[in-house]
């Protein structure tokens, strides 16, 4: 749930709001990582060590762009390059 429904909530209210640019990007982000800004809040309210579940934290995103499968080759749609503009 948190990979894809957080991220277009993000999205959707920072259209719905009409944030700019750098303010959207930043909501997007936050929603899309997990945790996003409530991991270090949860680790001082359970009295944990914050320094160390945030960088914790931080370790997860390179994690899984280096773990993710490689984009499958031979895909049938053409380059965005080659593909004809839409006629208006």
């Amino acid at each position: 749930m948190e990979t894809l429904h957080f991220p277009l909530l993000g999205w959707g209210i920072g259209m719905l709001f009409g944030l700019p640019a750098a303010a959207f990007i930043a909501l997007v982000l936050a929603a899309s990582s997990p945790g996003g800004p409530f991991g270090a809040k949860l680790a001082m309210v359970q009295g944990g060590d914050v320094v160390a579940g945030a960088a914790m934290q931080g370790c997860w995103p390179p994690l899984a762009v280096s773990l993710s499968p490689p984009r499958p080759t031979g895909s049938s749609a053409p380059p965005v390059s080659a593909r004809e503009s839409p006629s208006t």
